[in-house]
């Protein structure tokens, strides 16, 4: 709700970030942070547009190579630095028709099995591969079921996985 909040008077990208770190800098407990992504699709010109504020997995489905490409961009958690405006680099990503945008959370990559093994992003690369016939939501529930099997159904941490196909016009 602050986000929706700070939208209505901040218009400029960059700058809507900085103001939601200062707020949580200055209004929440300390030791508060966020871990997330900004970001806004520009369907006209095929591209999103975004701050990566310490997501570690964000990758593009390129059908043209068959093959995922790290798109992370270079943000920081935000909550720690007083003024984080110097560290925002906005990126824009271009979406070709047929491409898909993952995402995860730590929780995701981070989680094990019992032989201490991490899930890690290999993984998550093929979880998504396997799946790329079906909808957004069918992959990430299928990477979420994946997760699930290869830890037993143990979780320690929160798990987010984000996934959007774009089609042809």
């Amino acid at each position: 709700s602050m986000i929706r909040t700070f939208l209505r008077v901040e218009k400029d990208f960059t700058a809507l970030v900085a103001r939601v770190n200062s707020f949580i800098k200055e209004n929440l407990p300390s030791g508060t942070f966020f871990a997330g992504i900004f970001g806004y699709f520009d369907l006209s010109k095929d591209a999103f547009y975004y701050v990566n504020c310490g997501v570690p997995a964000m990758m593009l489905y390129s059908p043209a190579f068959d093959t995922f490409i790290d798109v992370q961009g270079e943000g920081r958690i935000l909550g720690f630095a007083k003024d984080v405006s110097s560290l925002l680099k906005p990126r824009r990503l271009a979406l070709p028709a047929g491409s898909i945008l993952v995402c995860a959370t730590d929780g995701t990559l981070d989680s094990e099995n019992i032989r201490g093994e991490r899930f890690g992003a290999e993984r998550l690369r093929r979880s998504v591969h396997g799946r790329l016939a079906l909808s957004s939501e069918d992959i990430a529930a299928g990477v979420v079921d994946d997760l699930m099997s290869f830890t037993d159904g143990r979780q320690e941490d929160d798990v987010t996985v984000f996934t959007m196909k774009f089609e042809q016009r």
